[in-house]
């Protein structure tokens, strides 16, 4: 657990340091997962304390599953997927998120299953992601390929572009 927390601060504050030399303002949301409930947590807050006297990086540390932002007329929505199927979980945002009328081009996205996959739905798209990290005893047999995924929003005219790198096993 030790090397894994390790090697998760480092990389997490590699990127945000990357992105933070591109962009006026970067908000950074760590999300639970369903395979330890509390290691986001120490991840949040340790983030939290080294980005704290930062101008551009906000570290959000709500303890809600679920995150929402609007970019113009984007819906950027994050969850990890295992509490509810896609549209249920569409259907949950709709009802709760304050600027969803306000908004036309909106994305739900999860991980949970470790593989691409995306569907419009009704109001949204919502897009499961690869995982990057290499599969655990269970997984081993049948994970997918591991990934890194990038998405760019235009505040006008919504999800402009997708990336994907890939991540080989060694």
């Amino acid at each position: 657990h030790y090397k894994v927390l390790e090697t998760a601060i480092n990389t997490v504050c590699w990127m945000i340091d990357h992105l933070a030399r591109r962009h006026s303002k970067l908000t950074v949301r760590v999300l639970r997962g369903n395979h330890d409930e509390h290691s986001h947590m120490v991840l949040a807050f340790a983030l939290s304390q080294r980005y704290r006297s930062s101008g551009v990086v906000e570290i959000d540390k709500s303890p809600r599953d679920l995150f929402m932002v609007q970019h113009g007329i984007c819906l950027i929505a994050a969850h990890h997927g295992d509490k509810s199927p896609p549209q249920r979980l569409v259907g949950m945002i709709a009802d709760v998120c304050p600027f969803w009328s306000a908004t036309r081009d909106r994305h739900v996205l999860t991980g949970h299953i470790h593989h691409d996959s995306s569907k419009d739905l009704p109001g949204a798209k919502w897009h499961s992601l690869r995982a990057f990290c290499p599969p655990d005893a269970y997984g081993a047999g049948f994970a997918p390929r591991r990934a890194l995924q990038a998405m760019v929003f235009h505040d006008r005219k919504g999800l402009i572009m997708t990336a994907h790198e890939p991540v080989w096993r060694e």
